[in-house]
């Protein structure tokens, strides 16, 4: 095995977990205000576009959630290593680090587009 010193590791992983506790939040206002919608609309457009969005909000949703669980994973392993290796840490625990950084962007970036197509949907059905 091949070890380094794993520098601003944790602060990495505070910052994805940060993002995808905006993305929890976010997804919650989402929800509300397609209910409201949905609510107050009885068109079959918006209804049909509503369950698209029901959709997508619910597979964000476990994104989130599988992202988190491996983030907390990692630091747990991270934690453990850095303990029984005086501060270092294995390489692959980093580059499983990196890996999850990057979906963490991908998954950010389609967020950001849901969101997108979803104001416009508020701004046509509210």
């Amino acid at each position: 095995m091949s070890y380094t010193t794993a520098l601003n590791l944790g602060s990495k992983q505070q910052e994805m977990i940060r993002l995808l506790e905006f993305h929890t939040h976010e997804i919650q206002f989402m929800e509300k205000y397609l209910t409201e919608v949905l609510n107050k609309n009885t068109s079959q457009d918006a209804r049909k576009a509503g369950e698209h969005f029901q959709n997508l909000l619910m597979i964000h949703r476990n994104q989130v959630e599988e992202l988190t669980k491996r983030i907390e994973n990692n630091h747990h392993l991270s934690s453990q290593e850095a303990k029984e290796h005086y501060g270092k840490i294995d390489v692959r625990l980093v580059q499983d680090n990196e890996s999850i950084l990057e979906e963490v962007k991908s998954v950010d970036r389609m967020f950001l587009e849901l969101r997108s197509e979803f104001r416009n949907y508020l701004m046509k059905w509210m």
